[in-house]
């Protein structure tokens, strides 16, 4: 038996069950996307046999997305492909904050209506997360102890690159991670738990009140 020949048998081996395995990894989280999009009424698109699958549509008030991305790097071997969940719901929090885990670092610096906020408090992890702001008054109004533990225990969510975007008309909460999500049961806990953790964010009529006469008093200024 050839050296060369063996070589290539071992390599052929090693390729076909990485294939098998993403097939398998590929076939679970359909299956399981699936099912969870027929328990929430979603729109769910299968994809091609070895293409990604995806869902959307509305929960509870909150706008729901679920597909997948490849993380490009330098180096193309390095590129990570993600599963991406986006919730955005359409009510009034603060104008404007942004807050990120370190991935998100390049998009917060990237956006010229904000700047870095200035945020100390036991509550809040500034080595793993980073704050921006826009009106930093309104937003120092709107940061209480509760919504600063809220808004760090979202950041964390393991295993993944969060981001969070709010003014005075919505809130976007994004999340990719390299978790391929192939449990419906395990998809619905954390989508749950994610909006019972956003909607603690939203402010009551009286304090977006205060917020809008800090925003008056900027543009006067």
């Amino acid at each position: 038996m050839s050296i060369w020949w063996f070589l290539w048998f071992i390599l052929s081996s090693i390729l076909l069950g990485t294939t098998i395995w993403s097939f398998t990894i590929l076939f679970k989280q359909k299956r399981a996307w699936a099912a969870y999009a027929k328990s929430k009424g979603l729109v769910f698109t299968k994809g091609t046999l070895s293409g990604p699958c995806a869902m959307e549509g509305s929960i509870d008030g909150f706008n729901v997305s679920f597909f997948t991305a490849i993380q490009e790097q330098e180096d193309s071997r390095k590129n990570r492909q993600l599963t991406v969940i986006q919730l955005v719901l359409g009510k009034p929090f603060i104008d404007f904050l942004a807050a990120g885990t370190s991935e998100m670092l390049p998009f917060l610096n990237s956006m010229e209506i904000v700047s870095p906020h200035s945020l100390e408090n036991d509550k809040w992890n500034s080595k793993a997360n980073h704050i921006y702001s826009r009106n930093k008054e309104a937003v120092n109004l709107y940061l209480t102890d509760n919504r600063i533990a809220i808004l760090n225990n979202i950041l964390k969510l393991s295993n993944s690159d969060n981001l969070i975007l709010l003014d005075d008309e919505k809130g976007v909460f994004r999340f990719e991670t390299s978790n391929p999500l192939t449990d419906d049961v395990k998809i619905d806990k954390l989508v749950t738990k994610l909006m019972v953790s956003i909607n603690k964010l939203l402010p009551d009529t009286k304090e977006i009140a205060k917020f809008k006469k800090k925003y008056t008093a900027k543009e006067n200024s």
